[in-house]
Parts: C-alpha cells; structure tokens; sequence
C-alpha cells in the first residue's frame, strides 16, 4: 500500500480507495466532530500567523525564529502563501506586507476543501477534473484517461 502520490511509479497498474465522511453528521455524528474539529484548526493556524507577523522581524532566518516561537513553522508557510514574505533563500525571509489577510487564507482551505469535495462526487474523468482544479483547463478539455472508475 502507497500513498496515491506514490502509486503507479513503477510503471504497475495502481488501485486507489478513498475513504470520506460525511460531515453533517447523518451516517455517523463523528463525521461532523471531525470537520468542526478541522475548521477550528484552520481558524487557530490564522491566528497564529497574525500574530506571528506581528511579532517576527522584517527580515530574518526561519531556524531562528522556530526557535523563539517553536509554533511558527505553519504560521510562516501561511504568510508566505498570503504574499505577506517571500523567501530570499532556504532559510531566510523577507516580510512583503503587513497586512495579513486572515480570511483569504481561510476562504482559499474551504475552496480547496470543496473542490475535494466535488472531486470525490464528480462523473467525469478523474484525470480531466484533476488537471481543471490544477490550472490546465486547456488540456482538461474532452481529456479521458481510459483508466479511472468514472472512464470503465
């Protein structure tokens, strides 16, 4: 068993399961707990990267700043995806903005949440939606793989 970013590498047919729940609740109460519990995240990663923000240098090195704030990993990758810092090198940054757009971040998880969702009820090819969601909307068109459980 593999990863589905792993499968197939080797050139052998690869079967992929995918496993969801369903988070109003109506089959299993869990189901809603869990997707409660992973807004709460995405609202507490956005905190954090404001006040991260606030409290970084404007420019400085991220093993030195994990150290003095040891939650900042994730908070930096949001910054970074926000345009508030741009990394000069591996391992330093420079702030870009100060204004941190918390709700841009959140608005861009739960358009990504949905596309996953749409992904896993969609009818068309696997491949063709894939390659839609990824920005190749051109190549998407008419694409069938011949392989996936929506082209059998």
């Amino acid at each position: 068993m593999q990863e589905i970013g792993r499968s197939g590498r080797d050139g052998k047919v690869a079967h992929t399961l995918a496993l969801v729940s369903e988070p109003t609740g109506w089959l299993n109460p869990e189901d809603k707990q869990r997707s409660q519990f992973f807004t709460r995240q995405i609202e507490q990663k956005a905190r954090q990267a404001r006040q991260i923000m606030q409290q970084i240098p404007e420019r400085g090195n991220i093993e030195e700043v994990i150290a003095e704030y040891p939650e900042s990993a994730i908070a930096l990758s949001i910054l970074h995806s926000l345009d508030c810092l741009s990394w000069k090198d591996p391992f330093s940054y420079q702030k870009t903005s100060a204004v941190v757009d918390v709700n841009r971040w959140q608005t861009r998880q739960k358009y990504w949440q949905k596309q996953m969702q749409q992904f896993l009820q969609s009818k068309q090819c696997r491949w063709q939606f894939l390659l839609a969601a990824f920005g190749f909307e051109q190549e998407s068109l008419g694409f069938q793989c011949g392989n996936c459980d929506r082209c059998k």
